[in-house]
């Protein structure tokens, strides 16, 4: 089985054009106007067809609201 090496320089990838996937996230804002949240994103489609990588995205987003 071969392996997906992201940093092997000797071969050119081209990724698919589609990707899909589900998201998901929290958060919750204060009285004082600070906000913060967590999302999540789980990516179903497939980036190269060698090796099979997909798309895992976290996200820590930190806000503030006048």
């Amino acid at each position: 089985m071969k392996t997906f090496n992201l940093f092997d320089t000797s071969k050119e990838f081209s990724p698919n054009s589609f990707d899909w996937g589900a998201n998901f996230g929290l958060g919750f804002k204060t009285d004082s106007g600070l906000s913060m949240s967590a999302r999540y994103h789980h990516g179903f489609g497939d980036i190269y067809d060698e090796g099979k990588p997909q798309n895992r995205v976290w996200q820590f987003p930190l806000g503030f609201h006048l």
